[in-house]
């Protein structure tokens, strides 16, 4: 089912809460003011139970505000010197479709890629985008975009640091957009970027990305045979219940058992999260001894929902523990493939969009075997959410995601708001030479497999020292989040929660 949940029975939790509609004759309430306090009443009763700064809420509320505004009136906000600990992640938007669809990898209008926005001189608000990776079966992909390429217009408009997210916010069927081509003297050193070639893309609606963008295995040596896996998200499907991406995973752990492997490469640089119970799958792929007994991770919410969750279910409830398999609604559909227990070396590559759901797996795995990061600095997102809509209310298509809880692995540890630092610092993008992900001498992985065979890591190999660019914030690095789909059960009769 989607994620849901349900308003009137959710009162019964452990609150009753009184809503009381004020109607004066002195005042005309314009129809506006009618619907915004109908959606605003629904806001404040489930932030009420379930945001997990309940204790921070405001004690009055404006609810002739317009949704989104009151959403936010009621938000602990982060502050680095009043709320350190504040909330930096929930989120509402108007439409739960799109809400739901984005969390599982569907976008209503896909231009082909993911990618970097860079600012190369402070003076100048003109600004440059890199491509990443690029998305299969889509029309960039069929043009030969790839990975590293640079672009400065879309549509015929230079990109500047006002113009390119709405320039990269595409509703049309097509769009064009402009490459340059790296630019080197004859002794092979980055000269900078030339205006290159204009092409005419296609933009796919409802798209649906696989987050399983690679895997592979390298045999090294003898003595080494590595397995490599990009993942760009964390989903069971795309919205069908078909768990097809969760079994997708588990049959590339198939392969890796079947080839041998003795050291994986797990590659969450573009990762920023997604659902839980897609990460417990793959933890207990990798955790040495994979045991249903034993905590992946655990919550921690509110006082009265915790508190809630003890007295209905016990200390249990708020944990969750390794799997062996994959289940839907309690039964198995497949066992799962570990291989943990075969490896001598575990390694993450990360960027400074791995958050969440990819943060919970380093973090629940480092209580039980040694997590090698590469790259840079991990987001630094110790907290989960649930998604918050109403499926049969016509006059509410609000979806809302608060975050809920915060989470720790089985030694108590949750201390990375900050991020992981990386064993090895290794710059993924930003400057020329970018080599595609899967290629051995790109960057990251190059230095994962140096690693594996003894030798010292080379610096990375692009033709160039990094350009001097900074990047800004993209529409392309959209963060998921951790959304909590396998916590402790709410009855049917409060909510549904997925």
């Amino acid at each position: 089912m989607k994620p849901s949940i349900s308003l009137p029975l959710l009162r019964s939790v452990m609150f009753i809460l009184t809503a009381i509609l004020a109607f004066s004759c002195k005042e005309t309430v314009t129809e506006e003011e009618n619907e915004h306090q109908y959606i605003n009443d629904w806001i404040k009763d489930n932030m009420d139970v379930y945001y997990y700064w309940t204790d921070k809420l405001p004690a009055s509320s404006d609810k002739t505000l317009s949704p989104d505004r009151y959403f936010e009136s009621l938000l602990y906000t982060f502050n680095s010197q009043t709320a350190p600990d504040g909330d930096r992640f929930s989120w509402i938007q108007d439409d739960y479709h799109s809400l739901v669809d984005g969390l599982s990898g569907v976008v209503a209008q896909e231009i082909g890629f993911d990618y970097r926005i860079y600012l190369f001189q402070e003076a100048s608000d003109a600004v440059v985008g890199q491509i990443t990776y690029v998305k299969k079966g889509t029309s960039a992909e069929q043009a030969g975009l790839k990975r590293g390429m640079w672009f400065d217009k879309i549509n015929g408009v230079t990109l500047t640091t006002t113009n390119y997210r709405s320039a990269l916010t595409i509703a049309a069927s097509s769009y064009t957009i402009t490459l340059l081509d790296e630019r080197y003297n004859d002794l092979g050193q980055f000269a900078g970027l030339t205006a290159g070639k204009t092409l005419t893309l296609t933009t796919q609606s409802d798209y649906a990305e696989h987050p399983l963008y690679l895997d592979t295995v390298y045999t090294l040596d003898e003595q080494n045979k590595v397995g490599y896996l990009v993942y760009h998200f964390f989903a069971p499907d795309n919205g069908d219940e078909s768990l097809a991406y969760d079994r997708a995973v588990n049959s590339a752990f198939a392969r890796f058992k079947a080839a041998g492997i003795n050291h994986l490469v797990l590659d969450l640089r573009y990762n920023s999260g997604g659902y839980s119970s897609s990460g417990t799958y793959l933890a207990s792929m990798i955790v040495p001894t994979l045991d249903e007994n034993n905590v992946f991770t655990y919550y921690r919410y509110n006082t009265a929902l915790t508190s809630y969750y003890l007295n209905q279910y016990g200390t249990k409830s708020l944990n969750t523990y390794f799997a062996t398999s994959i289940k839907s609604d309690g039964r198995v559909i497949e066992a799962l493939n570990p291989v943990g227990s075969d490896l001598d070396g575990f390694y993450v590559l990360t960027g400074e969009y791995t958050a969440s759901a990819s943060e919970q797996l380093i973090n629940g795995l480092k209580a039980y075997r040694n997590v090698v990061l590469i790259g840079d600095q991990t987001y630094g997102k110790n907290v989960a959410s649930i998604s918050i809509y109403e499926e049969n209310d016509p006059k509410n298509t609000w979806g809302m995601q608060p975050i809920v809880a915060k989470f720790f692995n089985k030694r108590g540890q949750s201390d990375f708001t900050a991020g992981f630092t990386p064993n090895y610092q290794i710059e993924d993008t930003g400057a020329p030479g970018v080599l595609e992900l899967g290629d051995t001498e790109e960057s990251l992985l190059g230095t994962a497999l140096a690693l594996i065979q003894g030798r010292v890591p080379a610096a990375p190999t692009l033709r160039s020292t990094k350009l001097q660019a900074k990047q800004i914030p993209a529409p392309g690095a959209w963060h998921r989040g951790l959304i909590i789909d396998n916590g402790p059960e709410i009855p049917s009769k409060i909510a549904h929660i997925r």
